[in-house]
């Protein structure tokens, strides 16, 4: 549970909570619950992801999301036609609108 996430984090001293293993968009009501809690602590949230996200996700998480570690696979359409299933355009755009939200980006 959020509360249990929190709770950890600040038992153990941690200053952040890093949202990867899987795609944290995949569960972001979680991600987003657990941010909530998190930031009312001074925790500061990560996530590491594909960048394979909608405009109005970012727009909901960008307040207690304090940066993202995009993996972005390479600057060729190409190459993620043919090794992701998809468009290199979506990932650029969630690059430009994380900068644009004052979410840190790596």
């Amino acid at each position: 549970m959020p509360e249990e996430i929190v709770e950890r984090a600040l038992s153990s001293g941690s200053k952040t909570i890093a949202y990867t293993y899987t795609e944290p968009t995949i569960f972001l009501e979680y991600a987003l619950d657990t941010g909530k809690m998190a930031h009312k602590e001074g925790i500061k949230n990560i996530f590491v992801t594909n960048g394979f996200m909608t405009g109005e996700a970012l727009e909901e998480i960008a307040p207690w999301l304090d940066a993202a570690n995009v993996d972005l696979k390479s600057f060729r359409d190409g190459f993620y036609k043919k090794h992701c299933g998809g468009k290199l355009q979506p990932v650029l755009d969630s690059l430009r609108r994380m900068k644009d939200l004052g979410i840190w980006t790596a």
